[in-house]
């Protein structure tokens, strides 16, 4: 049996990578046969505003994830402020950040 799930990128670094994963998101192809996720420790009192951040500069949608939503190829998401983001069978699932 084939495995339905989506290929995944992940990219994850401190606040300092915003720049650098800007960079990266606009390179990558817009047929990317795969589902792209990002993980910037911005702490608790980020804003939510890295996935806007992101899809200016991407050539697919990219949004702030969601616990529980499934992954889809050529799109992107984003873990929300303070909050670790993990793939289990195909779906987001967003956790607490622990140091």
């Amino acid at each position: 049996m084939l495995d339905s799930s989506p290929r995944i990128i992940a990219i994850g670094g401190s606040a300092g990578a915003v720049d650098a994963v800007k960079a990266l998101c606009g390179s990558l192809s817009p047929e990317l046969a795969a589902a792209v996720c990002i993980v910037i420790h911005v702490g608790a009192r980020g804003l939510n505003v890295l996935a806007n951040i992101f899809d200016n500069a991407c050539p697919f949608p990219v949004r702030t994830a969601e616990d529980g939503e499934k992954l889809e190829a050529g799109k992107a998401y984003v873990a929300p402020a303070d909050r670790h983001l993990l793939v289990m069978d195909g779906a987001i699932r967003l956790g607490p950040w622990a140091p």
